[in-house]
């Protein structure tokens, strides 16, 4: 029996798609988040919605309805899969990787101490293990947008905290304005199916009549007729 027989799928199709931390780290670096910082500059109005519901996908199906011809299920990938895939370590250097860059686009003078580092990234992952990394990569991309804090003279763990707790609010306002648009969706869908199933009311009698039929209250008035007869 193969040894992936024993783990959780999700740590399996981690592992396909990034067979070694490495791997991971290197597909989520800072320079990713840069990226998608100038995909977002070229986009307007619902490609914003397209790319906001890749990243904030609470689900498969929510994620494959703003990404349908991708063979991924979801974009699922959040601290505490990567620390119990790879070990805590690597959630850890990837999150220090990304204070790193956050402290050297300020250009602050006094920069984050290996120390500082260390403690705020292993917090982060005690508190935030449950979002994703693509995420935490928006959150990086928006403090560097000035959107939730700056800092003043020096890196400081505390702003970073911050801005993380005003992100968790702006991210229920995103997942909440994806879910209506998931629900508008449906609704509109479910409308469209009843009515190409819909059949006219005279068509309903023609068809009732073509089977020697009536329907029920044509019965009973005529019962009724019949009786004042």
């Amino acid at each position: 029996m193969p040894l992936t027989a024993h783990l959780p799928t999700e740590v399996i199709q981690l592992r396909r798609s990034y067979p070694t931390p490495e791997d991971l780290l290197l597909a989520f670096n800072p320079q990713t988040s840069t990226m998608l910082a100038a995909r977002f500059s070229q986009l307007e109005g619902n490609d914003i919605t397209q790319i906001r519901g890749r990243i904030y996908a609470i689900d498969s199906e929510m994620y494959r309805s703003y990404l349908p011809n991708s063979s991924k299920s979801a974009n699922q990938n959040p601290l505490a899969l990567v620390s119990r895939t790879f070990r805590a370590e690597t959630a850890i250097a990837w999150l220090i990787a990304q204070l790193h860059s956050l402290a050297e686009y300020a250009g602050v003078k006094d920069k984050f101490s290996q120390e500082q580092l260390q403690e705020q990234a292993a917090l982060i992952l005690s508190e935030y293990y449950f979002l994703r990394l693509s995420e935490l990569m928006d959150f990086f991309r928006l403090f560097k947008l000035g959107k939730f804090g700056k800092f003043y003279g020096n890196a400081d763990p505390l702003v970073v905290t911050e801005a993380l707790s005003k992100f968790l609010a702006y991210r229920a306002r995103i997942i909440d304005q994806l879910l209506e648009r998931q629900r508008n969706e449906r609704a509109q869908r479910e409308r469209s199916e009843r009515a190409v199933e819909a059949i006219s009311f005279q068509r309903y009698r023609e068809i009732l009549a073509s089977q020697g039929k009536q329907m029920q209250s044509e019965q009973i008035i005529n019962q009724i007729n019949k009786q004042q007869k």
